[in-house]
């Protein structure tokens, strides 16, 4: 064969030739060789001719035509299964003629690495009545010794979620070794605003939640934002997930971006196998404005009683929470009692559980959360002395 170490998805060329060394001609000469294990016959490979050339021969059809690929057809038994055989009809063969076969077979998807490939061959002649001769042939050869393919992917390419200021985040994704061996990645980091820590999440009845029990990735050097994966079989998985803190510093409409990219440590081709995902997140804050008018406006005489009106308004997308308005009397000015207002609600002075309070120099409104495009009009009275 013409490929001593392939891998899963290559292309095995088998090549047997036959040489009549007697002074007589070999009648119905008859070649069959076995698909191996672990193979795949490739449609329309059969060929036939008279040097070990594939690019010279007769290309032959797969039909069962009397020519080729036809082993029960011929009444004799080759030794071999004749499901998986390619049998060639060369026909009779004179003293010193050559006649070669040629097929081809592919390594089928996940085969293991260090898997052999076995093939053989029988050649079936006849003397000039029919007698047949003994078979020749050749089995359990091992020609082929399939080669280490390397390969990694994580698994969701992209995610997208959203927070805020201040919050954990945490996004989790799975890394397989979609390669045909053992094999050993590291994972990198990159990306916008935050540095992430990166965990073996263990499940245990928790998977896809940071828990205690998760694994902290082995980081050789703190200062270069590489991690460790353990070694993972063929076909082997594992659940990672980066965790992270949202700065308190981000804005309304910031992005952030992470994108986590693992590398096979033992793959010698060049650029090593990769694969890389990336997580957005979206930030919604808060984004509070303060309006402050009074009416009426302009100079007033003493006595003139005026009315305050604090609009407040969230033009981010987050909620904000929490949220105290505190101002303080005018000088020369009177509070006057019972003019708290939230809308067209009438607020006492105490602190006593509703949103607004007078404290003797401030009036103060206080709400637990004001939700992303929404306002509220709050309202008090003075009286100019």
């Amino acid at each position: 064969n013409d490929n001593p170490s392939p891998g899963p998805g290559d292309a095995i060329t088998y090549n047997v030739c036959g040489e009549n060394l007697g002074s007589e001609t070999a009648y119905n000469v008859i070649i069959s060789g076995i698909i191996p294990v672990n193979t795949t016959y490739v449609p329309s490979s059969m060929a036939f001719g008279s040097t070990n050339d594939y690019s010279l021969s007769t290309p032959l059809t797969d039909e069962s035509d009397g020519v080729e690929y036809a082993p029960l057809s011929q009444g004799y038994t080759d030794g071999f299964d004749p499901v998986q055989d390619v049998t060639i009809v060369w026909g009779d063969a004179a003293p010193g003629s050559t006649g070669c076969v040629f097929y081809q077979v592919v390594v089928n998807d996940d085969v293991p690495a260090g898997t052999t490939i076995v093939d053989g061959f029988t050649i079936h002649t006849e003397t000039s009545d029919g007698t047949p001769y003994p078979l020749e042939s050749a089995g359990g050869l091992a020609s082929s010794t399939v080669a280490q393919i390397f390969s990694v992917t994580i698994s969701p390419e992209v995610q997208y979620g959203s927070a805020t200021p201040g919050d954990s985040l945490s996004y989790f994704f799975t890394v397989t070794n979609t390669g045909n061996g053992v094999d050993s990645f590291n994972l990198s980091s990159s990306g916008l605003f935050w540095s992430w820590v990166y965990y073996i999440d263990n499940g245990a009845g928790d998977e896809g939640v940071f828990t205690i029990d998760d694994t902290p990735l082995n980081q050789p050097d703190l200062l270069v934002p590489t991690y460790e994966i353990p070694v993972l079989t063929q076909g082997e998985s594992i659940v990672l997930f980066g965790f992270t803190q949202v700065p308190t510093d981000q804005q309304d409409g910031d992005q952030g971006l992470m994108t986590a990219t693992v590398v096979s440590n033992t793959d010698p081709y060049g650029t090593p196998a990769s694969d890389f995902a990336d997580h957005y997140t979206q930030i919604h804050a808060p984004n509070l404005l303060l309006v402050k008018s009074v009416l009426p406006n302009g100079d007033q005489p003493p006595g003139t009683v005026l009315t305050y009106e604090i609009l407040i308004s969230n033009q981010g997308s987050g909620i904000a929470t929490n949220v105290v308005i505190s101002d303080q009397i005018p000088t020369n000015t009177t509070f006057v009692p019972g003019s708290l207002l939230e809308g067209t609600t009438s607020l006492t002075d105490d602190s006593d559980g509703d949103s607004g309070t007078f404290d003797g120099n401030s009036v103060i409104f206080t709400f637990n959360q004001l939700n992303a495009t929404s306002q509220i009009s709050c309202f008090f009275q003075v009286t100019i002395q």
